[in-house]
């Protein structure tokens, strides 16, 4: 029989690392999008 709180440790930590990177990803690119100069700029 298997450890069951080792197992559910082993399956919740690298969940939890991965959620924590997308939402990281995520942000971050929300971010430059933002600060990001204006694409509609007027033709000379």
């Amino acid at each position: 029989m298997i450890n069951f709180p080792m197992f559910i440790e082993g399956l919740l930590m690298p969940l939890l690392g991965l959620g924590v990177f997308v939402v990281y990803k995520r942000s971050k690119r929300k971010k430059r999008k933002f600060h990001a100069p204006p694409t509609h700029q007027l033709p000379s």
